[in-house]
């Protein structure tokens, strides 16, 4: 009995460290790197985009970004991120993330958290002078990306709650600051 406790103390010890512990470090070395894969779609409007911004703005990180061989999907949603914010913006920006929903960029909390807020600003252009069927499709768009980047990060809870606040240009979601169902997927735990 002795003898069949202690083998098999050893035989599991070896299993974990042998097996699973390089098969838990792979796990974690590609769920880390999700958006540092290549960006292939659009590099070049997107480095268009980038460097106009960089003039703009005399960011250094735009700049790099226009002049940089390799796109990463990371970089790819902070040009998106920063466009957000340019008048009308929000247009590329959703013509853009149409383009990237098949890719890696969809596993990515950023990329929905991005469609959220571009989406949103799309409803509230559509207050005044869209239909009722334009404002439900926004409406929609703006609950399954702000639905998906919570199941994704459960961080962007806090940060869609930020977006329902008015003050200034972060405000995109602030048409959202009574919408019951807005509010569950932004309060929920599960």
């Amino acid at each position: 009995m002795v003898v069949g406790l202690v083998s098999g103390f050893v035989f599991l010890y070896l299993y974990t460290r042998l097996f699973l512990s390089p098969l838990f470090l792979h796990v974690e070395k590609l769920m880390s790197d999700v958006g540092d894969e290549e960006n292939l779609i659009d590099t070049g409007e997107i480095k268009e985009i980038a460097e106009r911004l960089a003039e703009k703005s005399g960011s250094s990180f735009m700049r790099k970004t226009a002049e940089t061989d390799r796109l990463t999907f990371e970089q790819t949603m902070q040009v998106l991120s920063a466009l957000l914010y340019e008048k009308d913006g929000y247009k590329q920006v959703l013509e853009i993330g149409e383009k990237l929903k098949d890719t890696h960029a969809s596993e990515m909390g950023s990329y929905w958290f991005l469609m959220a807020a571009a989406n949103g600003q799309r409803f509230s252009s559509l207050l005044e002078a869209g239909t009722e069927q334009e404002k439900s499709t926004a409406r929609q768009a703006v609950l399954d990306a702000s639905r998906r980047a919570v199941m994704l990060d459960p961080q962007y809870r806090t940060y869609l709650a930020e977006l329902t606040r008015e003050r200034g240009k972060d405000d995109d979601l602030k048409a959202f600051s009574g919408d019951k169902e807005f509010l569950r997927i932004i309060r929920s735990r599960s």
